[in-house]
């Protein structure tokens, strides 16, 4: 696609050429199309992955922050407390620790449900799903510690797949920079040769 600009001057859109349209162009600046065409497809998938890792990094800071405040609960039972025991009244004493655990459960996305067995579990929040509530009295102390290994397990697979993530990110950023060298070194060697034509012409 080609424009006159306001000084008179053919503009060629070299992100919008076809295949069609660089068989009609001199090979210099259909090399060039190909290269800042590149270059693009290669910024949006880094911009596309960095957002998947830091929103991955988001989850995790939440799901940490929920795995502290869980462990405060723990932390403040009783030691004789039986896993069995609903946390009742040990829940209730530890005044705005309730509304905390489950603000921060919101938050992550997560939230308790009852599975076949019939014990509380931590489950992740699919899009669009209600959040119903967090942690309550009627929660043992068992499934309070369950539902931190779920969540231990949460944060260990979010990490995994993060350092596949990095990976990947590393190799596309890589492969934008060479990219980007490429169509640079072109340019540069294309306005290398046309200055050495003026300044024959000029000799």
């Amino acid at each position: 696609m080609s424009t006159i600009n306001s000084n008179n001057v053919l503009m060629v859109d070299l992100s919008a050429l076809t295949a069609d349209d660089l068989q009609s162009l001199d090979i210099e600046i259909a090399l060039l199309a190909v290269n800042m065409n590149r270059v693009t497809q290669l910024d949006g998938q880094l911009r596309t992955q960095m957002e998947g890792v830091q929103a991955k990094n988001d989850q995790m800071a939440l799901l940490t922050t929920l795995q502290n405040n869980l462990n405060a609960v723990m932390n403040g039972l009783p030691s004789n407390m039986t896993d069995t025991t609903p946390l009742g009244s040990n829940l209730d004493n530890q005044v705005g620790l309730e509304e905390t655990v489950n603000d921060s459960m919101q938050a992550a996305q997560v939230q308790l449900f009852k599975n076949s067995d019939g014990e509380y579990r931590i489950g992740l929040l699919s899009n669009g799903d209600p959040y119903d509530g967090g942690i309550n009295s009627n929660v043992t102390k068992g499934e309070l510690d369950l539902a931190l290994n779920d969540i231990q397990s949460m944060l260990t697979n979010l990490s995994n797949t993060q350092q596949t993530d990095m990976l990947t990110l590393q190799s596309t950023t890589n492969k934008r920079n060479e990219a980007y060298d490429t169509m640079t070194n072109f340019l540069k060697k294309s306005q290398d040769s046309k200055s050495g034509i003026i300044s024959n012409m000029r000799s």
